[in-house]
């Protein structure tokens, strides 16, 4: 699991100024990418600060290192407790992998092992529709990094067939 710290927006500018790593900023309420930003306290100057600060705006955040150099990332679609399709994205520049953000994507297949991983986290919890995150270490590993619970699905049709909202439609009705 990535090692993740919550702030407070007001203290999101010493948490940054305290790593010593390349880190990861991103706000609670973002998604597709947008408002996640990375912080290299080697390279980075107080303009760049000040810049990753305005980008996440009022929001609380999260503070994680970067971790893995492929600049991968592993979305898993569950329904239920029931593992739908895996996809994997990679970054064509910089650290981001999202779809949104020019990622690219293609359909993965989970390995006996991957699927067991995903198992356990899903016992844990009652989903409906939701995206487990993994992002893919140096050595291949899955590295969990974080649950979306209003997940997207443009990726997944993108390079399937699947149709998730007809999937999740039957799930409701099932549970009705």
């Amino acid at each position: 699991m990535v090692d993740t710290r919550f702030y407070r927006n007001a203290l999101g500018r010493d948490a940054l100024l305290k790593e010593s790593k390349p880190a990861v900023m991103k706000a609670v309420d973002g998604h597709g990418g947008k408002q996640v930003f990375l912080y290299e306290a080697d390279k980075s100057n107080p303009d760049e600060l000040d810049k990753i600060l305005q980008g996440v705006g009022k929001s609380d955040v999260v503070v994680q290192p970067l971790v893995g150099s492929r600049h991968q990332d592993l979305r898993v679609y569950v329904i239920g407790k029931e593992i739908q399709a895996a996809v994997l994205r990679t970054a064509r520049e910089g650290f981001k992998s999202n779809y949104s953000l020019g990622g690219e994507v293609s359909l993965y297949f989970l390995s006996d092992q991957e699927i067991s991983i995903v198992n356990t986290i899903t016992s844990q919890f009652e989903f409906g529709l939701a995206g487990i995150d993994f992002i893919i270490g140096d050595d291949g590993e899955l590295i969990f990094n974080e649950i979306e619970d209003v997940v997207g699905s443009r990726m997944l049709y993108r390079c399937s067939d699947i149709n998730i909202v007809e999937r999740y439609l039957r799930f409701i009705l099932e549970q009705l």
